[in-house]
């Protein structure tokens, strides 16, 4: 039993190799679809023979369709360049021209779209409004200043009983008065105590330094005086170099000579 031909043919460009696996696969297992590739040239019509001007516009639609789409559907019985099946002698009319289909594109399946959702009413809730919070009053806090510790200069430092009345006099002082008229007066007397003991330590560094520049331009004369008695010492021994040279020439001499005459005297 001879195999029924497909009744339809889903012809693909040859420039759409992902459409004809999709195609391939849509169609798979259905007998009535064949899945072909479109080989033919460039130009259908430059090898073929002449065609009727019908079928050269069906072909012109078929390639328009084919490069708009990639792909079109087509009656098995229009297939290009299939010959004429002969018909039986008896038949008393020749065999008609099947009209080509108009080719259908194929549409890839939509994304399944999802049922719209209902907008969400907001819900309104009513807040009362805030009540203002009062903090309570800050209560005023007496201001105590703590004295920093007094510095006295290196040397300078007072005895320990100056140091016990010094401390007294600055406890003393009213934490609640600061920055009275008496603190400053306070402060003024020991201040008068302190630039007293700060001059006389000054003095006391001034003639440390000068005492200490007068010995600095006592080593720099015996320095003077050293360098003049090295010169001296140098001068000495080159002076005596040259003199113990000239005297070991002075006394090789004969010895040189006695020898020249002894070894003449030994040579005929």
């Amino acid at each position: 039993m001879a195999a029924k031909p497909p009744g339809q043919l889903v012809i693909v460009s040859r420039d759409r190799p992902d459409l004809l696996a999709y195609v391939s696969r849509r169609f798979e297992g259905d007998p009535n679809v064949q899945v072909i590739v479109d080989r033919r040239q460039t130009d259908p019509g430059a090898d073929e023979p002449h065609t009727p001007e019908r079928r050269r516009s069906d072909w012109r639609t078929l390639e328009e369709d084919l490069r708009r789409n990639g792909v079109v559907i087509v009656p098995a019985q229009a297939r290009p360049g299939a010959a004429a099946r002969p018909q039986p002698a008896a038949a008393p009319a020749p065999p008609t021209q099947p009209v080509a289909a108009q080719p259908q594109p194929i549409v890839a399946p939509a994304a399944p779209v999802a049922p719209p959702v209902a907008p969400v009413q907001p819900v309104i809730v009513p807040v009362p409004p805030a009540q203002p919070v009062t903090a309570p009053a800050p209560t005023a806090q007496p201001v105590v200043e703590s004295l920093p510790p007094l510095v006295y200069p290196r040397g300078a430092e007072p005895q320990e009983g100056e140091v016990r009345v010094s401390e007294e006099k600055r406890m003393s002082v009213d934490p609640v008065g600061v920055g009275t008229p008496d603190r400053a007066i306070r402060r003024i007397e020991d201040s008068q105590d302190l630039l007293g003991k700060l001059f006389e330590q000054y003095q006391a560094i001034k003639s440390t330094l000068v005492a200490v520049d007068e010995e600095c331009q006592k080593l720099r004369q015996e320095n003077a005086t050293l360098r003049a008695e090295n010169d001296a010492l140098r001068a000495d021994r080159a002076a005596i170099a040259e003199s113990l040279t000239r005297i070991s020439t002075e006394m090789a001499r004969p010895i040189n000579d006695l020898l020249r005459r002894i070894l003449g005297a030994g040579n005929p």
